[in-house]
């Protein structure tokens, strides 16, 4: 039986404790990079409801009424676990087809 072809998450810069502590502390993480079967690149950026929160707070603050980020995908934590879950489970429902 041939392995099923899924999406990779993988990160443009080194992956460590400190790099997850960091990421899940800012509640942000924008060094994640989809790397789809076929070889497309997907750039992606990870957020934290609350710093989703935050931010939008800060731009109303500038007279901006949104938060918008190309590839945007919100999880409970910022966590490589999470990440990688969420990059999985888009991909199955195809998200990642359309961009």
């Amino acid at each position: 039986m041939a392995e099923k072809e899924m999406a990779r998450l993988v990160f443009t810069e080194e992956w460590d404790e400190c790099v997850a502590d960091l990421l899940e502390m800012k509640g942000w993480c924008g060094i994640g990079v989809v790397e789809m079967p076929d070889g497309r690149r997907i750039p992606v950026e990870f957020y934290h409801p609350a710093r989703l929160a935050s931010d939008l707070e800060s731009h109303l603050k500038e007279g901006k009424v949104y938060v918008a980020e190309p590839h945007m995908i919100v999880i409970p934590e910022v966590t490589r676990e999470y990440m990688e879950k969420a990059v999985q489970q888009l991909y199955e429902e195809g998200y990642f087809q359309h961009l």
